[in-house]
């Protein structure tokens, strides 16, 4: 999902603009604590290098 997809979906269920994007900002703040979960996980070295590239994709993609 890019952005204007998460904020068309949120808009359709009724959430207010303002929200959606406090949201978004949200989700963005916290790639660095995601990673170092992961990293702290017990996935081995390449899941957990996979899991967070998907992770960065992810966030990434709602900046667009």
């Amino acid at each position: 999902m890019k952005r204007a997809d998460f904020i068309t979906s949120g808009l359709t269920m009724g959430v207010e603009q303002k929200t959606i994007e406090r949201l978004i900002g949200k989700y963005v703040k916290l790639l660095p604590e995601m990673k170092k979960l992961i990293g702290n996980s017990f996935l081995n070295d390449e899941l957990k290098g996979k899991y967070a590239e998907l992770i960065k994709e992810r966030i990434e993609s709602l900046k667009e």
